[in-house]
């Protein structure tokens, strides 16, 4: 299960090691829209700003970490065309905020083998929503794992 930038690392495992994966949670992705890069700089910049002056994390380390981290399109870890062959069982709790574009959303529910789980925000619905995530990875479990 990822939540914003964890659904980039999610699908980047499943990218890197064919097989491993048996189900995907992606709650509220992060993705690059035509209308958030500077709102995904700026919130880079101000995480970037705590850490200078910390052993390693000088201007230029910062600078390529921001590039490898935030220097795609889409969701910065797999390309669209990835994500639209993605045959492994997903999950998708969609965001619709300016870091988490409705659009992003929208093109990974286009996935061959997805379930779109909405509503799913709020302390009102938090309860029902962990209920089907429960029930979607148990039912995708390939094995025991009790």
């Amino acid at each position: 299960m990822g939540a914003c930038i964890g659904v980039s690392f999610a699908y980047a495992l499943a990218a890197a090691r064919d097989g491993l994966v048996s189900a995907l949670v992606l709650q509220n992705p992060i993705g690059l829209s035509a209308v958030n890069r500077q709102a995904l700089d700026l919130e880079f910049d101000k995480w970037a700003a705590d850490m200078r002056g910390r052993e390693g994390a000088d201007v230029a380390t910062l600078a390529r970490f921001h590039a490898r981290m935030f220097g795609g399109d889409f969701i910065f870890s797999v390309s669209r065309d990835f994500v639209a062959r993605c045959e492994i069982p997903s999950l998708l709790m969609p965001g619709d905020d300016l870091v988490h574009p409705a659009e992003i959303s929208a093109d990974i529910a286009r996935a061959p083998a997805i379930e779109v789980l909405v509503p799913w925000k709020g302390p009102e619905r938090r309860v029902d929503a962990m209920r089907r995530v429960e029930k979607f990875l148990s039912a995708h479990t390939p094995f025991d794992a009790r």
